[in-house]
Order: C-alpha cells, then structure tokens, then sequence
C-alpha cells in the first residue's frame, strides 16, 4: 500500500515487491534489447548505455537489501565505464552478425 511504501522501511514485504519489480523490469530491457539495432546508427549505443547503466542500478538496489530509502542507488564510475566498454563490444558484435 502507500502507506508502507511512505514509511521507509525495508521489510518482507517490500524486498518481495521490490523482487518482483526489478524482475519485470528486466524482462522489459531483454525485451527492449533487440529494438536498438532498429535505432539509427548514432543514437544506438547512447540508448544501450543508457539501458545498461539504469540495469546497474537495479543490480545495486539488490546489493544493497532493497534499501532505497536509506542511500541513493548508484552505478560507480569505473563500473559505468566498464559497462559501456561492453556495451560497445556487444553492438559491434551484434553488427557483424548481421553483415
């Protein structure tokens, strides 16, 4: 309820409701994932460094028991340029799988 999530508190509950988030969320960035090579070419890896780096966040909410109340739930710089490195390598793969 509302009143739960207003109180701040890391529970049962909230863990399961946040699981249950952070699961669905990443169906939709698996899904979402073929939908880039579509992007023109210039906009591609912005978007996947994009839907990299708010990835990093949720593996970071989990790392950190659910608490999104407490501290702010962050991708650390050379995590965020180790997931663009990746990203870079995976839209070049994926377009030489394509040529």
């Amino acid at each position: 309820t509302q009143e739960h999530v207003a109180s701040n508190q890391v529970n049962d509950r909230w863990r399961e409701f946040m699981r249950f988030q952070i699961r669905r969320t990443r169906r939709l960035y698996a899904d979402a994932w073929p939908g880039i090579a579509m992007l023109d070419a210039g906009g591609q890896l912005a978007v996947a460094a994009a839907a990299s780096l708010y990835q990093g966040i949720l593996d970071d909410i989990e790392a950190h028991d659910y608490d999104v109340f407490n501290r702010r739930a962050r991708v650390g710089d050379w995590k965020k340029l180790q997931r663009l490195a990746r990203v870079y390598l995976q839209l070049n793969m994926d377009k030489n799988r394509r040529v």
